[in-house]
């Protein structure tokens, strides 16, 4: 008898990306869904997306889904590398879902023991088979990244606050020349939603849209400083605004958005005023992305590794 998968996910954005496995897997495997958890012990397999749920659950097997696209850091402590690709004290990990092969090598190299699969972006699979997401090419997302500093590495910094001074006359110049404004928030980034839900934002004309599947759903190009939202625009074919911060190193190459994704389609800004004097009409076109595929299959793909692995 095969054993059965449950799901957890203490993050919105977990849970973003482990429900189309979930419902992709036969019905015979799927066990419990433990909503935010925790899980109990029941001898079945549990399937997370981040490593706050492998750590709260050390007793259980856990097949581990990557929740961006696997942004890392190559100097990171060993204390702090848990949370990114290719991180440490993974031990009860049975196996990775990664949207690429550069996310599976760091596992491989990690834990050669532990299977990986390479499947793309569950969650995308709905916009990149056009079931939905027909966007308007003149409206525009803006969000930031959650400050990360206690990682000790600075491109984990939020670059909200160093825009923030131009944050109003960014609103309304957009306003003006005719663009539609969406203004997101990561789901940790409370000062930022709370900013943009103020009544003087809201009537410069930036509507606060909670959920990142809005924004794909409606924004035909972004704004944002260091999200894996960035990598899933271009995967749409849709350009980004990368917003660096003066501490984000040019000389020091993580990989991802430091600094391959930027090449592949937009323009990057260094400060507020080169933002104020961006025609977001003129962006170069996009040229790649960093999914090993886009062809709305992803969740199938992952689903047959996971079963693989309890049957």
């Amino acid at each position: 008898m095969p054993t059965l998968i449950d799901l957890v996910a203490s993050e919105p954005h977990y849970r973003d990306h482990l429900l189309p496995i979930w419902n992709a897997l036969p019905a015979e495997l799927r066990g419990i869904d433990w909503g935010g958890g925790p899980a109990e012990r029941n001898g079945h397999v549990l399937m997370v997306a981040g490593y706050s749920d492998v750590k709260r659950h050390p007793h259980h097997p856990v097949v581990y889904v990557e929740h961006g696209a696997g942004q890392s850091y190559i100097d990171l402590d060993i204390a702090v590398r848990p949370f990114y690709s290719g991180g440490g004290q993974h031990r009860n990990v049975i196996g990775y879902v990664c949207p690429n092969d550069e996310v599976a090598g760091r596992w491989q190299s990690r834990y050669p023991d532990k299977p990986t699969a390479v499947v793309g972006c569950p969650r995308l699979d709905p916009w990149h088979a056009g079931d939905r997401g027909e966007c308007d090419p003149r409206t525009v997302a803006i969000t930031f990244h959650w400050d990360a500093q206690f990682t000790g590495v600075p491109e984990t910094a939020s670059a909200f606050g160093y825009y923030l001074p131009h944050m109003v006359g960014i609103i309304e110049r957009l306003r003006n020349k005719g663009w539609t404004i969406l203004a997101h928030a990561h789901p940790r980034h409370t000062a930022l939603a709370n900013f943009w839900r103020q009544p003087e934002i809201k009537d410069l004309g930036a509507t606060f849209v909670e959920s990142s599947d809005g924004v794909l759903d409606r924004a035909g190009v972004l704004i944002a400083d260091n999200t894996s939202v960035q990598a899933e625009f271009l995967s749409l074919g849709r350009p980004v605004v990368w917003l660096n911060h003066p501490s984000y190193r040019r000389d020091v190459s993580h990989g991802g958005r430091f600094w391959q994704w930027p090449t592949l389609g937009g323009a990057q800004v260094d400060t507020g005023a080169e933002l104020l004097a961006l025609d977001l009409s003129q962006l170069p076109p996009v040229t790649g992305h960093p999914y090993a595929y886009a062809d709305g299959r992803a969740s199938q793909r992952a689903a047959q590794f996971v079963a693989e692995l309890v049957t």
